[in-house]
């Protein structure tokens, strides 16, 4: 029997699940103009949450993305919403990433409340090659005491990364470093003052 990135998942095996989901990624046609320099975004995201996981950490990680890809002239929209799995009994906030309306999701791999699950690309399950069965955008408010969702909903792109508990550039120094080969020199300064009055879509 195949062990499934579920599977692997499980075990916090991300480093597998994250050679798996390139493999993956490399069959899925997507009709975009910039889809190798997309998918190869979407790649360095994913070695860099194998590398450095962080639970519950979809609101950093698609901030990220977002930027990656914003500066490559590759638009996105950054959304946040209710999202229902049948991992999990009841629907829960999330950020993600869309493109003409499909979704791209890597934090997921990691949430909270529940075990991994595989990560989304173009709106393709990873693990099954299938369009992904979980519900994204409830149209629902987020609830009242979800005190990190409201704060990502609320606050800029800018505001929400300088207001990391272990100092305002720690975030940006992550995406700086994701991105080295797409800033061209830019700063955190000038990541900062591009992207302060960009926020999230509620879904």
């Amino acid at each position: 029997m195949a062990i499934t990135m579920k599977d692997r998942l499980g075990s916090r095996s991300f480093g597998h699940v994250a050679t798996l989901a390139k493999l993956s990624i490399s069959d899925i046609d997507i009709d975009i103009e910039k889809s190798r320099e997309l998918k190869n975004t979407f790649n360095i995201i994913l070695d860099h949450f194998s590398n450095k996981p962080m639970r519950g950490g979809c609101h950093f990680y698609s901030a990220a993305m977002y930027i990656l890809l914003e500066e490559q002239d590759i638009n996105s929209q950054l959304v946040i919403g209710m999202v229902k799995d049948e991992a999990f009994p009841v629907s829960f906030s999330h950020s993600w990433l869309e493109i003409d309306g499909e979704v791209f999701d890597i934090a997921i791999m990691f949430p909270h409340y529940m075990d991994g699950q595989p990560p989304v690309f173009a709106s393709v399950d990873l693990d099954t090659s299938e369009k992904t069965l979980r519900r994204y955008g409830l149209g629902k408010n987020l609830r009242k005491d979800d005190k990190s969702g409201l704060n990502a909903l609320n606050l800029s792109i800018s505001d929400y990364l300088d207001g990391y508990p272990q100092g305002k550039d720690f975030l940006w120094r992550e995406i700086l470093r994701m991105g080295k080969r797409i800033f061209k020199g830019k700063t955190i300064q000038d990541l900062r003052e591009k992207y302060n009055d960009k926020s999230r879509v509620l879904k």
